[in-house]
């Protein structure tokens, strides 16, 4: 049975090593009058910091349907004060969310997303408050010329920062191993001592 439950825990572990290994954040520039929005092209388990209301924000994809047709993303507002996360479930492609990110009733960023492909989604964020600030036609200007994250970090104007978290849940998943087989190599030992027990009593006797 524990030899059943450690083989388990490193199927499991290794199962996951794909999904882990292909999360990135990125940090993304301020938000301005001249840049009120961003596209970014994002996989499964990857997360974006943004600035916003004098305050860091996060957002992660957590999901991507099978029919490549929505998404599923978490939103931490004012992540550096560990706050609760928004849950944006069932994103689709005809639909755009807006999130209140202070809660003060009036929608603060603007998420659509513009394509599905290859496990990869291009995702726009916009600040309402400098779409709104600008007539419609320049609104859509500017959405429209919005910088888009692509290519290397050294190329990719937008972004701060490119973190890799890669090589941390390696070093799980290997504390996670190395810890099942060291219970595993316990219980066999202790089962020994159980088996060897009875048997020093009956010569004993």
């Amino acid at each position: 049975m524990k030899k059943l439950i450690l083989f388990s825990l490193i199927a499991a572990v290794l199962a996951l090593m794909p999904f882990a290994v292909a999360a990135n954040a990125y940090v993304l520039e301020e938000f301005s009058k001249e840049s009120p929005a961003y596209r970014t092209v994002l996989e499964e388990g990857d997360m974006i910091d943004f600035h916003l209301l004098n305050g860091t924000h996060s957002l992660r994809l957590k999901e991507i349907a099978r029919t490549n047709t929505s998404i599923k993303l978490n939103v931490y507002p004012f992540s550096n004060e560990a706050s609760m996360a928004q849950q944006v479930p069932s994103f689709g492609l005809d639909n755009v969310v807006k999130v209140d990110l202070d809660t003060d009733g009036k929608d603060d960023a603007l998420l659509d997303i513009e394509e599905i492909n290859e496990g990869k989604v291009t995702l726009l964020i916009a600040s309402t408050q400098y779409v709104e600030e600008m007539n419609a036609e320049q609104a859509l200007s500017e959405i429209d010329n919005a910088p888009k994250i692509t290519g290397a970090p050294e190329t990719q104007g937008v972004v701060k920062e490119q973190k890799d978290y890669s090589n941390t849940y390696w070093a799980i998943a290997i504390v996670a191993i190395l810890l099942g087989m060291l219970l595993y190599a316990r219980a066999i030992k202790a089962k020994g001592k159980k088996e060897e027990h009875p048997k020093k009593k009956a010569d004993e006797e």
